[in-house]
């Protein structure tokens, strides 16, 4: 089980380089299998620094985590495509 932290979440959100290659080949591979974790206070944290200014969060992170479990109830199991991008921003 991986339990990512705020700023991993963060990270695969944006396609930021600080989160090297083979740490997101562990992040995809433990979403395949079903052992990606988010915590709750990951939300609370995003949300917090969405209310300061200190990220830019588009939309409402309480919808967001709704959409993020959706996903994770309905999502496809190992080697069918769908991977942690799913984190990431629509454009």
């Amino acid at each position: 089980m991986i339990l990512l932290d705020t700023h991993v979440v963060l990270w695969l959100r944006y396609g930021d380089a600080r989160l090297g290659r083979n740490a997101r080949a562990e992040i995809d591979l433990a979403w395949e299998s079903d052992q990606l974790g988010l915590s709750a206070i990951t939300f609370w944290e995003l949300a917090m620094l969405r209310e300061k200014g200190r990220i830019s969060f588009p939309e409402n992170v309480g919808l967001w985590r709704q959409e993020q479990l959706r996903q994770n109830s309905s999502r496809p199991r190992r080697n069918q495509g769908r991977r942690t991008s799913q984190l990431r921003e629509r454009r």
